[in-house]
């Protein structure tokens, strides 16, 4: 398991983050990382009596796997998944996407997946509302909506990172990037996200993250910690797919 580059993003753990450096068999993790998607098969009310009825934490089911599915790229059967442990309001982690993340998608092979992980740092006052201004873009627009809204939040960083009132910037990115503002506001004002971001710290916690961005190369199969790569901060092209060749070797 490869060391941490020395320019990430250290992290001050959010509260109710597990701690500790035992990591459980990763594949448990592996189902872990979507588990909203997972919850899909309790949705069953049809169109008719959700229009009848208050709207419930069950109807907000399909719209969690919809943004659970969003951010993930790549082959469901893929040898490795990416794991990338971001915050849209870490300034690394903005350098990292603004001059690497299109090329990196494109450089990996076709059996690799990415799935991109929300890790809000404690330190970024506004970094759970991005996060979850993320995976609304995602629930609304699906995996084209997400990744537009990530951009914008990344390019954009400055202007609603440390906002009063950053709904105000999510507002006029969803706007550009031409989702339904209705459904992404009233995404936003429930707090519909929470849970996944919830679930999302609690994988960081089994990965002991400790800093972003960080990226684990998980190969299929893998059972602990020492089956994957990892590396953290502004990583090279080169880096990252030194790591997945690495790790595609482990994959069964």
């Amino acid at each position: 398991m490869r060391g941490r580059l020395h320019d990430a993003h250290s992290a001050r753990l959010p509260a109710g983050r597990p701690r500790g450096s035992s990591v459980r068999p990763l594949r448990q993790l592996r189902g872990a990382l979507l588990v909203a998607l997972a919850l899909a098969v309790s949705a069953s009310a049809n169109t008719l009596s959700a229009q009848l009825k208050p709207r419930t934490a069950e109807d907000d089911v399909p719209a969690l796997s919809k943004a659970g599915e969003s951010r993930a790229v790549g082959a469901d059967s893929a040898k490795v998944i990416i794991l990338e442990f971001l915050d849209y309001a870490c300034p690394v982690c903005a350098t990292f996407h603004t001059a690497r993340a299109d090329s990196l998608r494109k450089a990996l092979p076709a059996d690799v997946r990415i799935v991109y992980v929300n890790f809000p740092l404690q330190q970024h006052m506004r970094s759970f509302q991005g996060s979850e201004a993320a995976m609304c873009a995602g629930a609304v627009g699906g995996k084209t909506a997400y990744l537009a809204m990530a951009d914008q939040l990344y390019r954009k960083q400055s202007e609603w990172s440390n906002a009063a009132d950053p709904g105000i910037n999510f507002s006029a990115y969803a706007m550009n990037i031409k989702i339904d503002p209705v459904a992404f506001a009233d995404c936003r004002s429930r707090d519909e996200m929470a849970p996944l971001v919830l679930a999302d710290l609690e994988t960081a916690g089994k990965f002991d993250i400790q800093g972003t961005p960080t990226f684990v190369m998980l190969p299929r199969g893998a059972q602990s910690a020492e089956d994957t790569e990892r590396t953290s901060g502004n990583a090279t092209i080169a880096q990252l797919l030194e790591l997945v060749t690495k790790a595609r070797t482990r994959a069964k």
